[in-house]
């Protein structure tokens, strides 16, 4: 096994080099030195990076969380913009039905008044007809009774002649 002999850094004065000793080591102790501290930091480094990877993934979910609700919202603030719209629209369509409203009732007005007046028309027609229908069998009587007295009052006449 070689040596290797490890100086003191130059830095330092003179004084103190008389009292820090050359170390001297073989070549596996720098390897081992190393292993080592790597080791010793090699745990916590990976508990971190695995907290950090964990803290990512929760990063990411909040994020898509985040824009989820974001998206949302605007489709909220769309609705909402059609409801302002809407209800921008109500006194027009409000005016408009009272407007119907105001219409139909003069149309059912004029309605009754053309149904009573169809209804006396109807019954003037039947008191009409029924007048008439009188009168002609009042004339057929009277002719009868005109037949029956100008009958024998014929024959009569014809019998002295």
């Amino acid at each position: 096994m070689a040596t290797q002999n490890v100086a003191a850094p130059t830095a330092v004065s003179e004084a103190s080099a008389a009292i820090i000793k050359p170390i001297y080591m073989d070549d596996e102790a720098p390897k081992f030195l190393s292993n080592s501290v790597l080791a010793s930091f090699h745990e916590p480094l990976k508990n971190l990076c695995n907290t950090a990877e964990e803290l990512s993934n929760c990063q990411e979910q909040w994020i898509e969380r985040f824009e989820n609700e974001n998206q949302r919202l605007r489709s909220i603030e769309n609705q909402l913009k059609q409801i302002r719209e809407t209800f921008i629209k109500l006194p027009i369509y409000t005016e408009k039905l009272q407007n119907m409203k105001k219409d139909m009732q003069l149309l059912n007005t004029q309605v009754e008044k053309l149904s009573k007046r169809a209804v006396r028309l109807h019954n003037a027609k039947l008191k009409k007809e029924e007048k008439e229908v009188l009168e002609k069998q009042r004339k057929t009587q009277k002719e009868k009774q005109l037949h029956a007295t100008v009958a024998p009052e014929l024959l009569k006449n014809e019998t002295k002649q």
